[in-house]
């Protein structure tokens, strides 16, 4: 997995929407470091998409702060 992109949609399973602003949780925010991802491509609305860079996860790690959830 060392440099890949993953593409992350989320779906509201009730409405089939696309939810806006989503993120991973921390745990597999954890997982997709350690699998060694690049990018994670997150789906937005049909026309819209961010890319994120996983080092900037390991540099801002939120997990250290004491706010928890999701």
């Amino acid at each position: 997995m060392i440099g890949s992109t993953l593409y992350l949609v989320c779906k509201d399973p009730k409405s089939g929407k696309l939810v806006e602003n989503t993120n991973s949780c921390a745990m597999c925010k954890r997982l997709i470091i350690n699998a060694g991802i690049e990018n994670v491509i997150i789906r937005d609305t049909k026309n819209s998409f961010r890319t994120v860079k996983v080092k900037d996860w390991i540099e801002n790690d939120d997990s250290l702060s004491d706010e928890f959830g999701y």
